[in-house]
This record gives structure tokens, C-alpha cells and sequence, in this order.
């Protein structure tokens, strides 16, 4: 029972740490393209 609960907390973990990389890249490509559009 302890390994299943690791195993969801390390999911759920790795889920996190995917979205805030997803949302960072994401911010970071609208910065680029807002740039591009400035010139």
C-alpha cells in the first residue's frame, strides 16, 4: 500500500512539473511572438 502511494505522489509530482513546463514554454512563445509583432 506504502509503494501504490509513493507511486501516486511521484504521478502526481511529474504531472505538476509537466504543466508548469508546459505554461512556462507557452509564456515564453507569446513573449517571442509579441516581440516578432513589435518590429
Amino acid at each position: 500500500m506504502i509503494a501504490s502511494l509513493v507511486a501516486g505522489i511521484y504521478l502526481i509530482v511529474a504531472i505538476l512539473i509537466g504543466l508548469g513546463i508546459l505554461v512556462a514554454f507557452l509564456f515564453q512563445v507569446t513573449r517571442w511572438l509579441e516581440r516578432d509583432d513589435n518590429f
